[in-house]
């Protein structure tokens, strides 16, 4: 929307001469790839003269009102010769977005548009383009944190439209071109903007990114497939690449599956080849998207020899698709999760010599390539590694640069290394140790500087042992849970051993609650016959490591009909048999997980009754017991509202408060705003719980439009120790259990992979170590007070519920700044990290350096008492 756009002001300067970029040889390169004809780019906004300046407009996002903004030349802008645009922001009052807005002036039809960019940490880029019959397209741009990025944004692939022709489709040359920066950072800053250049063509023709064909799998040993079926399975058997399969036993399908991983780039056309020994049999390919799953039936396999079969990628025709969202669209990564070979005409038994899956795919033309890098113990001790990976169908050159950093910030080393990374699917690595010291932390950031590549850093992190051993005791009024998801290992002593281990990790941060899911296919597998024992085992690995169960019951049971009335009574009477059965053991039970989104596939109002009678049948089987009910995906007021107006019967309101940023205060708003929502009628408060929350630590997967912004394992422990402690000071929050333990998988890509706190070898990451120093700090503490410290300064008090010692946590949320915090005696400042640094006080207070939106902590012990 533009209405209500005004004029940016423009500052009076001399002209100066500019450097233009002449990077418009790699643009041209790009054009040929994609068959378009090539172009210089025809540079249109240089800010170098007040008559380029006034040709931009600034806008507020009056959709989403609340922001405030201002745009004009400045030299601190300028890339390339003495000004840049500056475009100011202040979400300080809320808002969606700035924008500065460009109109032009009788322009071409154009392919491309290229621009520097520079923008702060945390925000979002957005670019419209405003089309000859007043429709506006959207879509994200990807720019690098805190640098200056050439982005080439094509005209093509927009992710939103609306108005005008309102088809998605451009029509004409643009009328308005806007860059926006979106409310999803600091409150306050500025992007900068320099040399506007336009590329001439048919839209379409200019950035669709480079197409690349290359091998996703070959079923080596080293990919690690695996074989599953619906049936018995006997008689089936995966020997590396040789899939022996056996339908004489009834089996209605055998299938193949890899490791859960993200595919590079925007998939396009997938290619299987097989050679078949047997009759002839339908092969399937099985795809997933977070929690969707896409499939389609490829062909069949002849009766013998090599055959190769090939399929448009989804969504199109004769692809069927089923569960999460559930709208057919691609949402993230898309994953290969099995080829599924179905009894054909013919019940036999065969082998099948699986050799190739293969891919053409499409990415970005500035993301070739994706970073990643870990920590790992070599022959040298610990090191730092980095991988590359391209899908360029040349060679890239240039050079890492490492940056190695204590958790103040500190620079403890800097390292310059040339890489050359072979082209189309190849991978590289490069090291650099681990710097001598017993260091609790040390950060390795690597970036990768190559010629028209933007490519995000990537992070590593070395930690030393926490070296904090487990309370075994229970502890039912700490606020510290986690979703530790014992649920998730297998019943076998080696599944049973892994879900001790995790129970012991969680129990050595301090955690003393576990959100656990309980499985109604797990319990009672034909109708009337309930098996506990695996439940059992878990809820006594949990009792052993002091940690106190609340129950998710999820899911609908054998031969029960989905989302209607007797589906739910014959739930209840499952949950009844549950919760009876773990009287002793459990009290706190949630019906159901999110709602009020796609995991109830019902009609919204029927889990209102399912609430009811659940709860009604829970506390028939136990008094004592507590109802968790709404478990929503974010606060949905509606949502909530809704299930109260019908009725629905809850002792603890539950929610998944998930958010793209943490402004600490609106939190805590949210949070007291929904905890008034559900009072009890009398008034009294009722609890509200947090059973999900968190930040996922994954590298942003290459495709053409990119609207994640990574967070990084050093960006997760903040944001950890940050909700536990708003929503703990908050006093309407009395549990909050992060999302999760442990990464679900080892796919760097994969979103869902990346949520825990400890990677999927249970070594730690800082979120961990940060969790651990919290659950110590506040161990035996309750909410005190919030002091002022300022305006930008978040403080909470804390004290020990027996008297004595006293706990401040405070963070800035803009800039660093010095406080200054009353003490009577000593008091030592902690880290997240665990280091300790004695403080002196003067006057009675004590000074401490803050940083934005890193927690640290002032700890006063009470003096011990002179002896008489």
């Amino acid at each position: 929307m533009y209405a209500t756009e005004r004029e940016a002001p423009a500052a009076r300067h001399s002209r100066r001469p500019v450097r233009r970029s002449l990077r418009w040889l790699a643009v041209a390169l790009l054009l040929v790839a994609s068959g378009a004809t090539a172009q210089e780019p025809r540079l249109v906004a240089d800010f170098e003269t007040e008559g380029s300046a006034a040709r931009w407009l600034l806008s507020e996002g009056p959709e989403f009102p609340g922001a405030r903004g201002s745009f004009g030349r400045a030299e601190e802008a300028s890339h390339g010769g003495k000004f840049g645009g500056r475009l100011s922001f202040d979400f300080s009052g809320g808002g969606g977005y700035v924008a500065a807005v460009y109109r032009t002036d009788r322009p071409p039809h154009i392919a491309a548009v290229r621009i520097w960019l520079k923008k702060p940490a945390g925000h979002t880029v957005t670019f419209r383009y405003l089309d000859q019959t007043g429709q506006t397209l959207q879509k994200n741009v990807f720019a690098l944190d805190d640098r200056w990025s050439d982005v080439l944004i094509g005209v093509e692939s927009f992710e939103i439209h609306w108005g005008g022709a309102n088809d998605g489709v451009v029509h004409g040359p643009p009328v308005l071109l806007s860059f926006s920066i979106n409310n999803a950072g600091a409150r306050t800053g500025s992007l900068f903007l320099d040399d506007l250049r336009l590329i001439e063509g048919r839209p379409g023709t200019a950035a669709g990114g480079e197409t690349v064909t290359l091998t996703a799998y070959r079923f080596d040993a080293a990919e690690q497939w695996s074989l599953r079926s619906r049936g018995s399975g006997r008689g089936s058997r995966l020997d590396g690449r040789m899939l022996r399969y056996d339908f004489t036993r009834g089996d209605p399908d055998i299938e193949v599956a890899p490791p859960d991983h993200g595919l590079i780039g925007m998939p396009l056309e997938f290619t299987v080849r097989a050679r078949n020994h047997g009759g002839p049999h339908p092969v399937r390919l099985r795809l997933a998207t977070h929690f969707m799953t896409f499939e389609k039936t490829l062909g069949t396999l002849p009766a013998d020899g090599e055959c190769t079969l090939t399929t448009p990628a989804p969504p199109g025709p004769g692809w069927s698709y089923h569960s999460g969202e559930n709208d057919g669209k691609i949402h993230g990564p898309l994953r290969v999760t099995g080829l599924v070979l179905e009894k054909g005409p013919r019940v036999d038994a065969g082998t099948l010599e699986l050799l190739e899956i293969g891919l053409r795919t499409r990415c970005s033309p500035q993301r070739h390539c994706i970073l990643t890098a870990r920590t790992r113990t070599g022959d040298r001790g610990n090191e730092f590694v980095a991988t590359i990976q391209s899908m360029a169908s040349r060679p890239i050159e240039g050079r890492l640069s490492w940056v190695l950093r204590d958790w103040d910030g500190a620079i403890l080393e800097e390292v310059k290394q040339p890489v050359r990374v072979a082209s189309l699917g190849a991978s590289t690595e490069s090291v650099v140790p681990v710097p001598a010291g017993d260091r609790p932390f040390v950060e390795a950031e690597v970036t990768l500087v190559a010629d028209n590549e933007l490519t995000p850093p990537a992070q590593a992190y070395h930690l030393t042992p926490v070296g904090r051993p487990e309370d075994p005791r229970k502890n039912p009024a700490s606020p510290f849970g986690m979703g530790v998801y014992l649920s998730r290992y297998g019943g076998d002593p080696a599944g049973l051993a892994e879900m001790d281990q995790a129970a012991r990790v969680a129990a050595e941060a301090g955690v003393k609650w576990s959100r656990e899911d309980f499985n109604w296919l797990r319990i009672e597998r034909r109708p009337g016959e309930y098996d506990f024992r695996y439940f059992d085992a878990l809820v006594a690995t949990a009792r052993r490591h002091g940690i106190t169960v609340y129950g998710l019951l999820i899911g609908w049971g054998p031969g029960v009909k989905p989302d209607t009335i007797e589906g739910i009574d014959a739930y209840c009477r499952w949950a009844s048999a549950v919760v009876e059965h773990y009287r002793a053991d459990i009290r706190h039970w949630e019906i159901w997980n999110e709602p009020n989104i796609f995991f109830w596939q019902g009609p919204k109002d029927l889990y209102a009754e399912l609430l009811k009678r659940a709860h009604a049948a829970i506390r028939k089987a136990n008094p004592d017991a507590l109802v968790l009910g709404c478990s929503t995906a974010g606060i949905d007021h509606k949502f909530i509202q809704r299930m109260l107006d019908l009725g629905a019967s809850f002792d603890v309101l539950t929610i998944h408060p998930y958010r793209a940023t943490l402004d600490d205060r609106v939190f805590v708003s949210d949070l007291q705003r929904v905890s008034d929502l559900v009072r009890w009628p009398d008034g009294r408060r009722r609890e509200v719980w947090i059973t999900e929350m968190g930040w996922a630590t994954n590298v942003p997967h290459n495709a053409l439009t990119q609207d994640f912004q990574p967070v990084t394992e050093r960006r997760q422990a903040e944001l950890l120790a940050r909700t536990y402690l708003d929503a703990i000071a908050s006093n309407v929050a009395p549990n909050i259990s992060w999302y999760d333990l442990r990464n679900d998988g080892t796919d760097p890509v994969n979103f869902e992979h990346n949520l825990g706190v400890v990677a999927r070898d249970f070594t730690p990451k800082p979120a961990y170590r940060a969790l651990a120093i919290l659950t110590q700090l506040l161990s035996d503490t309750r909410p005190a007070d919030h002091p002022d410290l300022g305006h930008d300064v978040v403080a909470y008090r804390f004290e020990a519920t027996g008297g004595g010692r006293r706990v401040y946590a405070v963070w800035s949320l803009e800039a660093k700044r010095t406080v200054t915090i009353p003490v009577s005696g000593d008091a030592t400042e902690v880290n997240l990290m665990g280091v300790r640094r004695p403080l002196a006080p003067a006057s009675g207070r004590v000074s401490v350096v803050l940083h934005p939106l890193r927690p640290t902590f002032v700890v006063q012990e009470p003096r011990p008492e002179r002896s008489r």
